[in-house]
Formats: C-alpha cells, structure tokens, sequence
C-alpha cells in the first residue's frame, strides 16, 4: 500500500477543506481459486506460449538493433533483457503474482525449470526481491516445477477419463477467456424453449455458499466417474423427494446412469 500526496484540487480549495489529500494504493493478486482442499485452479495464461527456434534470428536483429553485441545462436543464450518489452512486462506479472500467491499461502518455493523460458521465469522469480525476503521467514516450503509447453504438448491437452470434473471442463465452453469455470447451459430448466444465447444467465460448477454443491464438486474431482454419477444421483432423488416429485426411473442408486439421471431431471 503506498500513500500519494499532491496538491489540493480546485473543489477543496474552494470549500476550505484540508489542503492535502490521500490516495491508498492497494494491490491484490488474484490468481488461484481454492475449489477443493486438494486442488487450486488456476487461470490457463495461454499468451505465454514459450520461444521456439524459430524465433531466435528476430530476437538476434532484435538485440543487435538495441546495441547489444551478444550474439544469439540458440534459446540458451537468450536473457530476459534480450526479450522484447511487452513480453518482458508479462513475464515480471505473471512472477509477481506468483511470489504473492505464495505469499499467501506462507509458502517457500525451490524452484527447477525445464525449457528456456521456464529457467527465465524461474530465475526473474528466485531473484525477487520480495521473494527473496518471504522465503527466509515462510512456514512451509515446496519445490515448483516450470516447464515449457512446447516440450510437453500431450500433457495439458490429455484428460483422465476416470474423473468426471475432467470431463465437464475438457467438454463444455468456458465462463470467460480468463475463467477456469466453465459454461454450464440452463435452459434445460425453462419450462419454455431459449431463444437467445444471452437470455439466461449461465450455471458454474463452483458456488462457495452452498455445502451440498461443493461436496458434489469434490466428489466430481476425487472419486471415479461412475462413483461420482451415483452420488450425484443420490442427490436427485432426495431432492425430488424433499419437493414430493415422483419419478419413473428407478431408485436404486448401484443402477443409475447419466442417462437415467438425465430423465430425473
């Protein structure tokens, strides 16, 4: 928090009120989202593709334009002064709101990176200053693992059929470019059909307020597919029995299926 003065402005001259003001400065990092005990999500950072070959010899004139003798034959020799500007900015932003997700977290990190830009993340984030200050009095610690995309393509697009919450998110449209939530279409809920996209404000997954929502989540994230379709059954039906709704299908949780869930509802 930093506190600016200034001069008084034109209004408060008038008035004859105090001749200096105060402006507080507040900065919060919003990064990750706590939806499990077990799991924090967070956004994709799909800008931050890391270099590839292909652009060393634009960094290189790049570089030689700034008068900058250093040659650049490999990404190996490229530093983070080398990149250009509107990169640079991204990187720095996307370490500090790390240093400050760990902050929060009392956490301090020991960092290790595989790939060019991930050793230059790494080493921008191990020479913060601040990080530097909140490692020596963090409570706990844990070891941090950059790696470039570019040599791990099959990861972030290979999906655990066992897990549902897998699924959901792999499957449906997201909530917003920047959200981890996604999409969830609730016009299944009209009595009458939608007409238009924007006629209906969309479900998420996450709802912080609500315990049975959240439980369901969980069991979405932790237990198998059909574990967590039986439990999202069970659900249903005490549902439809609290509302005194009775339902054809069967109620016997061990027999239940997406289909059959989908006629209960």
């Amino acid at each position: 928090m930093r506190q600016l003065y200034g001069p008084p402005s034109k209004a408060a001259s008038r008035s004859k009120k105090s001749k200096d003001f105060r402006i507080d400065v507040r900065h919060v990092a919003l990064l990750g989202t706590p939806i499990n005990p077990d799991l924090i999500v967070t956004p994709g950072f799909s800008s931050l593709f890391p270099l590839l070959p292909t652009d060393v010899a634009q960094l290189q004139l790049a570089a030689q334009m700034k008068g900058v003798q250093k040659e650049i034959k490999t990404l190996a020799d490229i530093e983070m002064h080398l990149l250009p500007q509107a990169l640079q900015i991204q990187l720095r932003v996307f370490v500090s709101l790390l240093s400050d997700f760990f902050a929060q977290l009392d956490v301090g990190e020991d960092c290790y990176a595989v790939g060019s830009m991930s050793k230059l993340i790494a080493a921008e984030l191990a020479s913060l200053p601040t990080a530097k200050a909140r490692r020596k009095g963090a409570s706990r610690k844990a070891s941090l693992v950059f790696i470039d995309r570019s040599l791990d393509l099959a990861g972030p697009v290979s999906h655990n059929t066992d897990c549902l919450a897998d699924q959901i998110v792999g499957l449906l449209p997201s909530l917003h470019p920047s959200s981890s939530d996604v999409y969830v279409d609730m016009s299944e809920t009209l009595s009458q059909p939608r007409h238009s996209a924007e006629a209906l404000a969309p479900g998420t997954l996450y709802h912080s307020d609500s315990p049975v929502a959240q439980g369901l989540l969980s069991s979405f994230i932790s237990k198998r597919q059909k574990e967590a379709i039986m439990e999202m059954s069970r659900l249903l039906l005490e549902a439809l029995a609290k509302e005194h709704i009775e339902t054809e299908s069967a109620t016997r949780i061990g027999r239940m299926t997406t289909e059959k869930n989908q006629r209960i509802y």
